[in-house]
Formats: C-alpha cells, sequence, structure tokens
C-alpha cells in the first residue's frame, strides 16, 4: 500500500468521538489523555490519523480536530519525510511490531519541532488494523545534543582528566580520539588518528591477536547496538600482569545507525587479585565446612555409642534392684537412675539436633514428599511420644473442618510435631498443651502452650541458629530446635508464625497448603 501523503480516501465508517475512545469520567479523561504532556495518537492501516490528544496542538501549532482524517506524512518535515515514509511502511506491512524513531514535524509558528516517535502495530492474521503510540517533544534534547557537538573541546578536556583509558572510533573502527590516560604522548595519540588497533599493535610491539580479538567485540557492540564488555591481560617486564576491562559503546544517530563508537577501560588488576583471593578462601571455606560435616558425624557416632552403653547399663540396674535390692535401696537409687536417664534423653537429644542442623546448612536433609494425611501423623506422635506423662499433663486434641492431604515428608514433619509439643510442656509448669488441626483453604495448625512466654523483643530472633529467649536461663536447651523446625516447614512448603504474652503463653501456627 501507497503511504503517499497527497492522496486521502475518506473511510466508509467514521471513527468514534474522542468522547467515546476511553469510557471513563470526564476529569479523569482530561487528566490521563489530555493533560498527559505527551502527544497520544491512532493510525489506521494507512497512516490516517483516527485520533490525537490535544498534546499534539503544542508539537506542530494545529488544532487536533483539524488534522483528523489526515495521512501523518502530511505533517511530517520534508527533511524526514521519505525516512519516515520508509520506517511506517515496515511497522505496517513488515515483521516489526514497534517502531522508534527521531524525526522532525511541521510547524506553523517555527520551522519544526523535534518528536520522538513510539508506536505499537496492532495486527490480526498478519493484516494490519491498527497503529497507536505517543510522540513525544524533544526540541530541548536536540538543543543540548547541538550544544554537545559544539563544545567539543570543552568535553575532550573533561575525557583527558578522567583516570582511564577513553577513545572515540569511528563506525570503521578507526581512532578519531583518544585521552591522555590512553596514550600519554601527544605525538603518538595523532599519529594514531584514522588508524586501526593493528596499526596500535605494530607500533607498541603488540601480540596482533590483541587486534583480532578488539576487532571482533568491535563488530560485536556494531551489530548489536549495544555496549560489549571484556577483559584484556597484558604480562609487564617485571613478570606480573595487569588486567582491564574494557568497554565497546555505540553512539547512534537519529536514522538509528551507528556514527560513532566510545572506547573506554579501567585497570581491574586489584579487583581480579581481590576476586582470586575471594575464591581461594571460599574454597578453603568449603573444605572447612566439609571436614566441619565429617568431624561432626563422626563426634555423633563416637558419642552416641557410650551413651547408649550407659542407657543399658541403667536398665541393667534397675533390673538387679528389682530382683535383689530391698524397697529402701531401690528407693535411694531410683531418683539418681532417672536423672541420668534424662540427662542422656537430653544429650542424645542435642547430638541429634546439631548433627540435622549442620545437614541443613549442607543441604543434605533427605526430602521425601508425598501425600500425607496429617490427623494420622498427630494421633501417632501423640500415641508414641506424650501419652502417661509423670505430671499428668496431656495434649488436647481437637480437628475440625474435612480432612484433605498435605504434600510433606512424615519423618520431617513428624520432627516438626515432637519439638513443638516438647516445647510446649518443657516451658509450662501447668495445663494441658492444645493441639488443633482445622481444614479449609489450608490446613492451619497451631500449638499453644500456658507458659512463660516469649518476650516481645525476642521473638523475632526466635527462629535463628542457637537463638534462645532471655527468660528460659535454667531450662535446658540449644537454641536448634526451632531453627531446624522453620527449615523443615520450609520445605514442605509451610509457614510458621508465633504469637506469645509473657507469663500467658505462646502459640505457633502452622499453615500447609492442601493437595486438589
Amino acid at each position: 500500500m501507497n503511504l503517499d501523503y497527497t492522496t486521502f480516501v475518506v473511510p466508509n465508517r467514521m471513527p468514534h468521538s474522542n468522547k467515546n475512545l476511553i469510557d471513563v469520567d470526564p476529569s479523569i479523561y482530561e487528566l490521563l489523555v489530555n493533560r498527559s504532556g505527551i502527544c497520544l495518537f491512532l493510525l489506521d492501516e494507512r497512516g490516517v490519523i483516527q485520533f490525537v490528544n490535544k498534546t499534539w496542538e503544542a508539537l506542530t501549532g494545529i488544532s487536533a480536530e483539524q488534522v483528523r482524517f489526515e495521512r501523518l506524512i502530511r505533517y511530517v518535515s520534508y527533511l524526514d519525510r521519505e525516512r519516515f515514509r520508509a520506517k511506517l511502511e515496515d511497522l505496517i506491512f513488515g515483521d516489526i511490531e514497534k517502531l522508534n524513531l527521531e524525526f522532525r514535524l511541521i510547524h506553523q509558528q517555527k520551522p519544526f519541532s523535534w518528536v520522538r516517535l513510539n508506536a505499537t502495530s496492532v495486527k490480526q492474521d498478519g493484516q494490519p488494523l491498527k497503529i497507536s503510540g505517543t510522540l513525544e517533544n524533544i526540541d530541548k534534547f536536540k538543543e543540548i545534543e547541538k550544544e554537545v557537538f559544539a563544545t567539543k573541546d570543552f568535553y575532550e578536556s573533561i575525557l583527558n582528566s578522567m583516570p582511564a583509558d577513553v577513545a572515540v572510533f569511528s563506525p570503521e573502527h578507526k581512532y578519531l580520539f583518544l585521552n591522555h590516560h590512553a596514550v600519554g604522548s601527544a605525538a603518538i595519540r595523532e599519529w594514531l588518528k584514522n588508524r586501526n588497533d593493528f596499526d596500535y599493535c605494530a607500533y607498541f610491539n603488540k601480540p596482533l591477536i590483541l587486534a583480532h580479538s578488539r576487532r571482533a567485540f568491535f563488530n560485536q557492540a556494531i551489530e548489536k547496538k549495544d555496549i560489549v564488555e571484556f577483559e584484556e591481560t597484558f604480562k609487564q617486564s617485571d613478570g606480573s600482569s595487569r588486567t582491564f576491562l574494557r568497554r565497546f559503546k555505540p553512539i547512534m544517530n537519529i536514522m538509528g545507525e551507528v556514527e560513532r563508537m566510545i572506547g573506554y577501560g579501567i585497570d581491574i588488576t586489584v579487583r581480579k587479585q581481590a576476586e582470586e583471593s575471594l575464591s581461594k578462601s571460599l574454597e578453603q571455606q568449603i573444605q572447612l565446612n566439609e571436614m566441619k560435616t565429617r568431624f561432626i558425624s563422626t563426634a555423633s557416632h563416637e558419642f552416641r555409642t557410650p551413651l547408649a552403653t550407659i542407657m543399658n547399663s541403667v536398665d541393667l540396674i534397675r533390673m538387679r534392684l528389682e530382683r535383689q535390692a530391698s524397697q529402701e535401696i531401690r528407693d535411694n537409687v531410683q531418683r539418681p537412675l532417672s536423672i541420668i536417664e534424662s540427662e542422656i534423653d537430653r544429650l542424645t537429644q542435642l547430638i541429634s539436633n546439631i548433627l540435622t542442623a549442620d545437614k541443613i546448612d549442607a543441604q543434605k536433609i533427605a526430602f521425601h514428599p508425598q501425600p500425607i494425611m496429617m490427623s494420622q501423623i498427630v494421633k501417632q506422635v501423640i500415641q508414641q511420644h506424650f501419652i502417661e506423662r509423670k505430671d499428668g499433663r496431656e495434649v488436647r486434641l481437637k480437628i475440625s473442618g474435612k480432612e484433605r492431604a498435605i504434600s510433606g515428608d512424615v519423618r520431617l514433619m513428624e520432627h516438626v510435631l515432637i519439638n513443638l509439643i516438647s516445647n510446649a510442656f518443657k516451658y509450662s509448669q501447668k495445663g494441658d498443651v492444645a493441639l488443633m488441626l482445622h481444614f479449609g483453604r489450608a490446613l492451619k495448625l497451631t500449638v499453644s502452650d500456658q507458659g512463660i512466654g516469649i518476650p516481645l523483643e525476642d521473638q523475632p530472633m526466635l527462629f535463628s541458629k542457637f537463638f534462645r529467649g532471655h527468660n528460659t536461663s535454667g531450662i535446658p536447651g540449644t537454641g536448634l530446635g526451632l531453627n531446624i523446625v522453620k527449615e523443615f516447614v520450609d520445605m514442605q512448603k509451610g509457614q510458621i508464625q508465633l504469637e506469645s504474652q509473657l507469663d500467658k503463653g505462646t502459640t505457633f501456627h502452622l499453615n500447609f497448603p492442601l493437595l486438589k
């Protein structure tokens, strides 16, 4: 289709009025459309203006109503008209969907207005339907650009004062400018003008592979029309190496073509040395972590063996007391034996928690998710670990809602429940522990006690490793339990929160997504 601006055909169906383009309150329409400061436009598939907002008048001195049903190209300066026509045809009939272009619009009170066009083509089955976009006034930008080119010497002085290598190239990769930092000698800088990196390597006795490498990166920046970054390493006469970070940045003209290439580089030798040092430190840290893991695993095994032996010995003592000792002797020995059993359990749990925390750090926790029914797991944990307590307290379980399965690991979920219920008993001296399961949009699990509570200032840190509340002195613990609980809940895509009041108790809230 020819976009010749001298022809005009009235469409069969007139477009809706501006008022019907957006079905909103008139004041909102006025704010969004006519006072945006940017010209909004809509063209049909032939480039005929269907709508422009009132900002158009500021760009051209012509009212929006006056230009409706006219071709946009009629208002493009003759200096840019052919280029505009070609680009618009590419947008309408070509494969591109977006167009960004700078050009001049005819203005009634002055020669022209510089604008930046951003347009999008709407197509159906490959056929153009509409073109929508914006026109932004860039007169001030062009004035600044003109001043920049007019004050070349001033900007060159700035470039020369920069503590980096700076060079300006032609699109053919020939030097146009080098600052003092790149080449100290004014004579050599002058000699390099209109020469390339092959001449540079020959002059400075550098290997030609350097010139080939720079040419490849230069061409890449030309093709991409974007910044290309690379590193160069040079051997010094004393045997040391210097590394430079270099960039090629293309400078585009108003036609979207590369007009200049800026090359700049900085010495990153110190940074590279720091990176190498850091890399070695990280490698050493990894090795130390592996050694720590092996030690903890070995130590855990070595501790558990004598603990098991001690526990067996306690059982044997109990058996002999039952058979051979009098009631008085049994009564006197029973309490020390209970203390020994309690301390063995505590030490065993400590070893288990340390080993588990180390596996979490090393990301070596076995995780086998499967559909699980939480009511069964909860009842099993209560039955196996919290029945017939010596203090007579118990876990009061309440289940509501229609139960559905969740995705989780049975072993990890049991660990979470045992830890939370054990803590509820440990940090409270009276009252039962309440455990509630509610099945709604998700599974909500709560564990509540009537214990000492957690100070408000301690609550944000409660799930941190080795952290314990300030009011827990005299109560056994390592500060690892809740950290492990949080990790296990996260692994099962759950959430855990707490609410607590001093001397009134604590409630932990856990949420898990239900399987569909």
